[in-house]
């Protein structure tokens, strides 16, 4: 699975039939009790296009777990370190969740 072992590592995926993409990304969350999205950013207009799709945007803007936006045609590679951003409004729960995985990924922040 992508290259190398991710032990520990616990991966499943759902379906869900809804109206408003937040909406169904909101749900999953709570049912599958989420610690990270991820997601791809393609699509969008104008400067969001730039940046990333505004489905991504509207998650980022209204996710109260973190968010890992990937680029379209971004190289995998194994990552070593990560960089940290944060409105600081929830610094504690959020590292909470940024800890527990640079630790299972031996990265450092």
């Amino acid at each position: 699975m992508l290259g190398y072992e991710l032990p520990n590592l616990h991966m499943e995926y759902d379906w869900m039939d809804a109206f408003i993409f937040l909406t169904a990304i909101e749900s999953a969350v709570e049912k599958h009790r989420v610690e990270l999205i991820v997601m791809g950013t393609k699509g969008a207009s104008g400067l969001t296009k730039i940046l990333m799709g505004s489905n991504t945007v509207k998650v980022i803007e209204n996710s109260k777990i973190p968010v890992l936006a990937i680029p379209e045609n971004t190289e995998l590679r194994i990552v070593k370190s990560v960089s940290y951003a944060s409105d600081l409004q929830e610094i504690k729960n959020e590292m909470k969740v940024l800890v527990k995985f640079a630790d299972h990924f031996n990265w450092d922040i």
